[in-house]
């Protein structure tokens, strides 16, 4: 039985990236649209990520259930129809980061425009994030802020006319970011 482990581990580091570098930490998801006669705008500072940090990429992922448990009744239902919150979609951010040269020490406190791929419920679409960082890889940490538009069908959601008043086809991701440590 060891001896399987063993091998299935040793398998699966040889598909890890060696470069690659695991974060996790707390931040803040932000989701916001408007409707034709209300604006929704739904946020959870207490949504744990984990982070592949690559030198030319970085790929964010969050659990999305939790953005429930901050919600109104109201927005609870909306995340339910819209986001199909229930089955606990994982959101996925891959942003190219290869034009910025990262390098330890290195930050950006303007945003920087950044191509990004947002995975979400078995749908995937590329768009282009305002995106702001700084990195110090001798405290082993990353902040980073990203903000992005993106159109709701082609992210795999369907509006109903019960939410077509509170949501609309544009819907803004935000992502707010602590700090994040390394993880070994």
């Amino acid at each position: 039985m060891l001896q399987k482990f063993i091998i299935c581990l040793g398998i699966i580091c040889l598909y890890i990236p060696a470069q690659a570098q695991m974060y996790a930490g707390r931040n803040t998801l932000e989701i916001s649209s408007s409707g034709t006669s209300a604006e929704t705008h739904l946020k959870s500072n207490q949504l744990v990520a984990s982070w592949v940090f690559e030198e030319n990429s970085l790929e964010l992922r969050l659990k999305t259930h939790a953005i429930y448990h901050f919600a109104s009744e109201a927005d609870q239902a909306l995340l339910q129809e819209v986001f199909m919150i229930d089955s606990n979609p994982l959101l996925s951010m891959r942003l190219d980061l290869k034009d910025l040269n990262l390098a330890p020490g290195s930050s950006a406190g303007q945003q920087l425009a950044v191509p990004v791929i947002i995975e979400y419920a078995s749908k995937e679409l590329a768009a282009t994030a305002d995106f702001s960082y700084e990195y110090d890889a001798q405290k082993e940490w990353v902040r980073f802020d990203l903000n992005t538009t993106v159109s709701a069908e082609e992210m795999g959601l369907w509006i109903s006319e019960t939410y077509q008043s509170r949501f609309s086809d544009q819907v803004n991701i935000s992502v707010k970011g602590g700090e994040m440590t390394r993880r070994y």
